[in-house]
């Protein structure tokens, strides 16, 4: 449908810089993310595209054509954002049918489309009722489903799902990816689950304070990011301060907690050969590290969690971390010290943050 483009934007609110100097491209029928902690600038980057904010500096671009300045009602944008804006007067129905009937379609083709819509969101029990008598995720589904009925160039979601329980959440990702790949409607979606991303998502741009520090393939910057902030915006993360030291000619990882934890590992990388005394910080995703009774490394032991899989959390060198569990193995003891093994940990310089290979 739509290349997004964009050249060196930057925006300045009342002498507070909040987008510097982005470059990016979001590729046609694309299924973009835009992850950052709260206050990166993910919201400020959607208004850009859509129109709402003007950039202080840098350009806008819609398949090679310049819109920086084009007014939003000209971008042919579809866009939600976190305060769903229905209209109270309408009832739902009407709502979704809102956009058909400003572009004057036939009332068959109105009544086809919103039929179609409401089956695809699951929202028909939902087209009698008005605006003011929804759920919060309701409301979000209905501004979904209104800002797709009409087949936008491109589409802005900011948070489309925070507002939906858990359950609802898992089965509105498999829609939401669904839809976005039947329309072929290029998708921007701004989201703190890193959830969203992996389960959606076909490219993802990560900001940090302002900047865009790393783009690429979700599953990529989740596995392989070259930045804490892309590790932090692509899954859950315990990150643990340790030192490099070095003992008999082998460069070790050490963080040694005074409740008899520690993490403690070998590193091979010629990276490291130059950080001997430096600190840097461990990154341990949820899934890497499990408890072995034979493993190096030591952890004390807060409470089981058995729930949605067999986990213990732990405390290693003074950080809670979450360790995979067999579901034959014996329960820990509270207080305990237990062994545990860690896969692929990834490791970040303690000042630039930036990963170390």
């Amino acid at each position: 449908m739509t290349v997004l483009t964009l050249d060196q934007v930057s925006v300045e609110v009342r002498g507070q810089q909040i987008l510097h100097d982005i470059s990016a491209e979001i590729p046609d029928r694309a299924l973009a993310g835009v992850a950052g902690s709260s206050g990166s600038g993910k919201t400020t980057l959607l208004r850009v595209i859509a129109g709402l904010q003007e950039p202080t500096s840098g350009r806008v671009y819609f398949d090679g054509t310049d819109v920086t300045t084009t007014e939003t009602a000209e971008r042919d944008l579809g866009m939600a954002f976190q305060d769903p804006a229905l209209i109270p007067t309408r009832r739902v129905e009407r709502n979704v049918a809102f956009p058909l009937e400003i572009r004057r379609q036939t009332a068959e083709e109105i009544r086809h489309r919103v039929s179609a819509e409401a089956r695809a969101f699951h929202i028909e029990h939902l087209l009698e009722r008005k605006s003011d008598e929804l759920s919060a995720g309701e409301a979000h589904l209905v501004q979904i489903a209104r800002t797709l009925v009409r087949v936008p160039r491109a589409l802005l979601l900011d948070e489309p799902l925070a507002a939906l329980d858990e359950p609802l959440k898992v089965a509105m990702r498999r829609e939401l990816a669904f839809l976005q790949e039947g329309y072929g409607v290029t998708t921007v979606i701004a989201s703190n689950e890193p959830a969203d991303f992996i389960a959606m998502c076909t490219h993802l741009l990560v900001l940090h304070e302002g900047q865009l520090v790393e783009s690429g393939d979700p599953s990529d910057l989740r596995d392989r990011p070259g930045s804490l902030a892309a590790a932090e915006a692509t899954g859950d993360l315990t990150v643990v301060t340790a030192r490099v030291v070095e003992e008999m000619g082998v460069r070790l990882l050490d963080a040694a907690g005074s409740d008899g934890s520690r993490l403690r590992f070998a590193v091979s990388s010629p990276a490291f050969a130059d950080r001997v005394g430096e600190t840097v910080l461990v990154g341990m995703r949820p899934w890497a590290g499990r408890l072995d009774a034979g493993g190096s490394q030591r952890a004390r032991v807060i409470r089981v969690v058995p729930w949605p899989r067999p986990q213990v959390m732990c405390m290693v060198a003074g950080n809670a971390v979450m360790l995979e569990m067999s579901p034959d193995g014996p329960e820990p003891v509270r207080d305990s010290i237990v062994g545990f093994a860690v896969d692929s940990p990834l490791v970040f310089d303690a000042t630039s943050q930036r990963a170390i290979d």
